[in-house]
C-alpha cells in the first residue's frame, strides 16, 4: 500500500514537471467571461507570459499596472532549466513568423 502511494506520488510529481501551471492559471483567468480576477496573471511568474501574449490585445506591460512578469535569462549552464528553455522556445515561436520559400 505504501509502495503504491509512493509510486503514484512520483508519477504525479514527474507529470506536473511538464505542465505550465502558471500558463493554465493565466489562460483560465483571461478567457473567463466574468472579469473578476483579471489582475491575477500579472502577479504570476514568467510562465504566464505566453498566455498573456496569446490572450491579450494590448501589450502585457500596459495591462498589468505593477508590471508584467519578467523572463529569466540564464547567465551560465548552472542556471539553465527545462521549464525555462520551454518557455523561451514557446515565446520565440509566438513572435517569429515563418517566411515563405
Amino acid at each position: 500500500m505504501l509502495l503504491r502511494r509512493g509510486a503514484l506520488g512520483a508519477v504525479v510529481i514527474h507529470g506536473v514537471a511538464f505542465i505550465n501551471i502558471e500558463g493554465l492559471i493565466a489562460t483560465h483567468n483571461l478567457t473567463r467571461p466574468v472579469a473578476e480576477d483579471r489582475w491575477v496573471p500579472c502577479g504570476l511568474s514568467a510562465g504566464a507570459l505566453p498566455a498573456l501574449h496569446r490572450c491579450l490585445v494590448i501589450p502585457p506591460d500596459v495591462y498589468c499596472p505593477s508590471g508584467s512578469p519578467r523572463l529569466f535569462t540564464p547567465k551560465n549552464l548552472r542556471e539553465w532549466g527545462f521549464r525555462n528553455w520551454r518557455l523561451h522556445r514557446s515565446l520565440v515561436a509566438m513572435t517569429t513568423y515563418a517566411t515563405p520559400p
